[in-house]
């Protein structure tokens, strides 16, 4: 027979991030905020607003979300955001190019 053991290789918890990024939402002085997972999605809504849900969509209206991949996508859209970008590699650098093209179409935009 064999002994079977439990390891918890790691733990995923959330930040204090979400304090930080409050005030900084409610002057405008945020443009873009990405999702690379999930629970980062829940975990901003949660560190938002003292955890108040509706307040933190609210302070995420009209800045640029964007995910990682579908899964992170749906859960954003599950939670109520609106997402502007779903990288197309779900890598980081996938990530940096969504964000990109988030901007770039803001500034053809603009200029129009």
């Amino acid at each position: 027979g064999a002994l079977v053991e439990r390891v918890t290789a790691y733990r995923t918890v959330a930040g204090p991030g979400g304090q930080t990024l409050t005030p900084l939402l409610r002057a405008g002085g945020v443009e873009a905020v990405t999702f690379t997972s999930s629970s980062t999605v829940r975990y901003l809504l949660d560190g938002l607003a003292d955890g108040h849900r509706d307040q933190a969509r609210q302070l995420l209206n009209g800045t640029a979300l964007v995910c990682i991949g579908p899964a992170t996508a749906q859960t954003a859209r599950d939670e109520g955001l609106t997402i502007a970008a779903q990288a197309r590699e779900y890598t980081s650098a996938g990530v940096v190019a969504a964000l990109a093209s988030v901007f770039a179409d803001r500034a053809t935009k603009e200029t129009l």
